[in-house]
């Protein structure tokens, strides 16, 4: 039963990932572009948690907030408030590396998305500049 449950959340949470990118509801429309240009394939997976966004002035917040900031996102009015942090990997590579598609919500809108390239240090980069 608790496999049941945790395959319904996984799909779940790929599906509401997949919303993101084809609604408008869901991301803004220069989002939508920039996720089309980039070409970016979901493969695998996603990760998914819930936490209370933290201070933005803090690293990694910091590279964060610059990286959202770059594609219109303000995370700004979702401090102290709970938000899904959902991470996809994704079949292309930057820097010859793995990427996380990395996507913040809210009330099942898309607050933020970026990519995250764990095996770079900071490793935190814009969805227009994948």
């Amino acid at each position: 039963m608790a496999r049941n449950k945790r395959v319904v959340r996984i799909l779940s949470v790929f599906l509401l990932s997949l919303y993101c990118f084809a609604t408008k509801t869901f991301a803004s429309e220069s989002i939508k572009d920039s996720i089309k240009r980039s070409g970016l394939h979901p493969v695998g997976t996603p990760t998914v948690t819930t936490m209370i966004l933290p201070p933005l002035n803090v690293f990694p917040w910091k590279l964060t907030v610059n990286a959202c900031g770059k594609d219109g996102y303000d995370l700004r009015p979702y401090v102290g408030k709970k938000v899904k942090f959902i991470q996809q990997p994704v079949k292309e590579k930057y820097a010859g590396k793995p990427i996380l598609l990395t996507i913040l919500g809210k009330d099942k809108n898309c607050i933020c998305a970026y990519g995250v390239v764990p095996e770079l240090v900071p490793g935190i980069v814009s969805l227009s500049n994948l």
